[in-house]
């Protein structure tokens, strides 16, 4: 056509190479934009979607939400000054890869950090639960009460000598001692407490029992070998105390691979 067209319907394929204003379209299959798209929010002045190709980037202008799931469950956006991650359904869960856990957030509940798929921080309501060893480096600060368990046996130590430090520094023996022993210090039965210290470090152990008599210990093995003890007043007990508590203490440096300085004391109190 040379002049005006004018029609009711058009059906057809758009030859041109710009159209400047199409404001109703069928079904199409498919649509290629070779530079920038931009999607504009009419009703909302400054809330829109730009996909850049200089910037290889979707942008989202701010307070303009990602949204995720049928009933907008899960939400990402920036509001200018801050980012939000925003779960409204069930936990949001960060996953390095498929089926292990980084970080499971649970809506009015915990807060867990994972290493290998396995739980090592959570957040309750007094405060955080930590599992496994906790190395600081630069110190730590505590406020407030500052409390440890105490591993306590139903037992007397002779008839079980291991002391694993996996279950505390702090072993109470509730039953009467009958015999002498030596306690041997380790980390647990798979590793051992030269495994788990580096040279250097240093522990202290306290063993907790009732002499009844008869039980007093001169000795001590690290990792199932002996040790040579320095004992507080320069003698090692030779003797059993009557009655109360006997309460031994080791301080362990470590000072090479299956080497310690090893600082002992007893007191009884009755």
């Amino acid at each position: 056509s040379t002049g005006r067209l004018t029609a009711t319907q058009l059906s057809g394929t758009l030859q041109t190479a710009a159209q400047t204003n199409i404001t109703s379209l069928g079904s199409l299959t498919g649509l290629t934009v070779t530079g920038d798209l931009s999607f504009d929010n009419g009703s909302d002045a400054g809330k829109d979607l730009l996909w850049d190709v200089s910037q290889d980037a979707l942008i989202f202008s701010d307070t303009v939400y990602a949204s995720f799931g049928s009933d907008q469950d899960m939400s990402i956006w920036h509001d200018g000054s801050n980012c939000y991650i925003q779960n409204t359904t069930g936990t949001l869960n960060i996953r390095p890869k498929s089926g292990e856990n980084a970080i499971v957030c649970t809506a009015d509940a915990d807060v867990k950090l994972y290493h290998n798929n396995s739980a090592k921080l959570e957040t309750t309501n007094d405060g955080v639960n930590i599992t496994g060893m906790t190395t600081c480096t630069t110190g730590a600060h505590f406020q407030g009460m500052l409390r440890e368990n105490c591993n306590i046996v139903a037992n007397k130590l002779s008839a079980g000598t291991n002391i694993d430090l996996e279950d505390g520094m702090i072993h109470y023996y509730s039953t009467n001692e009958t015999t002498t022993a030596t306690p041997n210090i380790r980390w647990n039965s798979s590793y051992s407490l030269n495994n788990k210290m580096s040279t250097g470090e240093t522990v202290s152990v306290t063993i907790i029992y009732k002499p009844n008599g008869a039980g007093y210990y001169a000795a001590l093995n690290v990792d199932g070998s002996g040790v040579t003890e320095e004992w507080n007043g320069g003698t090692a007990p030779s003797s059993a105390n009557a009655g109360g508590y006997d309460v031994l203490t080791h301080t362990l440096v470590k000072t090479g691979s299956g080497s310690f300085i090893c600082l002992s004391s007893v007191n009884n109190f009755a």
